[in-house]
């Protein structure tokens, strides 16, 4: 009988499952990173990242569920895109400089509103903040929604396959 995993350094059995799952998280995140890369939103990688690492590593988790995934992201991109309006109108004499100030902000209301309408998913705040710093957050916040989207779509039609790590 053929061995189909083996053991790493600290005794944890290695699996097929291991290397699938990590092998999907990298090609979604090649994937997404083309796609942000073309609408110049590079920043948002980050979270989307951590995002795959989640929806991967643990697809059956709450975070991982669709509503989580979608909610948190349109809430970190709305309140990402509101703060990145009003980063200009923070006037020079405030005590910290706007950049920091608006995504504080960006922060806040996208941890608020995620935990008001049941939509946790922390990358989403880093979304926020990605957004609030964005040459053209609009785009960027597009461009977050469509590639979630598409770890969504990915992730669910995967689901019989993937199993908690």
């Amino acid at each position: 009988m053929r061995r189909r995993s083996y053991e790493s350094r600290d005794n944890r059995i290695i699996t097929r499952a291991h290397v699938f799952q990590s092998l999907m998280a990298c090609a979604y995140i090649f994937a997404a990173f083309w796609a942000v890369h073309a609408f110049q939103s590079e920043l948002a990688i980050a979270s989307l990242g951590a995002s795959a690492f989640i929806a991967f590593s643990f697809p059956h988790a709450k975070s991982s569920r669709p509503k989580f995934l979608l909610g948190g992201y349109a809430a970190g991109a709305v309140c990402g895109y509101i703060c990145s309006l009003l980063m200009p109108l923070i006037p020079p004499s405030f005590p910290l400089p706007g950049y920091i100030a608006a995504c504080t902000l960006a922060v806040f209301l996208s941890m608020l509103l995620m935990t008001v309408l049941n939509f946790e998913h922390p990358p989403s705040a880093a979304l926020a903040v990605s957004i609030t710093l964005a040459d053209n957050p609009l785009a960027m916040g597009l461009a977050a929604l469509l590639c979630v989207a598409a770890l969504v779509l990915i992730k669910e039609f995967l689901k019989t396959r993937l199993r908690n790590l």
